[in-house]
C-alpha cells in the first residue's frame, strides 16, 4: 500500500466513523501506518545495500533535523 492509498483509506475511514471513532479503527489505522513505514524503509535498504537499522537511524535523524528548524 503506498502513502496515497494510505491517505485514502485514512480519509474514507474517518469519513466513515465520523462521530466516534473506536479504538479498534485507529489501531487499525496505526497498523497499516506502521506496515507502510515499514516497507517503505525496507525497500530502501534493499535498494541501497544498507541494514534496515541503518535507514531507520538515517530516516530519524533526517525527521529531527527537519522539525528542528520549525
Amino acid at each position: 500500500m503506498d502513502l496515497e492509498k494510505l491517505n485514502k483509506f485514512i480519509w474514507y475511514e474517518n469519513k466513515k466513523c465520523s462521530g466516534d471513532i473506536k479504538m479498534s479503527e485507529i489501531k487499525n489505522i496505526q497498523m497499516k501506518v506502521d506496515e507502510v513505514t515499514h516497507n517503505l524503509l525496507k525497500s530502501i535498504s534493499q535498494r541501497r545495500k544498507m541494514p534496515l537499522e541503518d535507514i531507520v537511524k538515517d530516516a530519524i535523524t533526517e525527521y529531527i533535523r527537519k522539525y528542528e528548524k520549525e
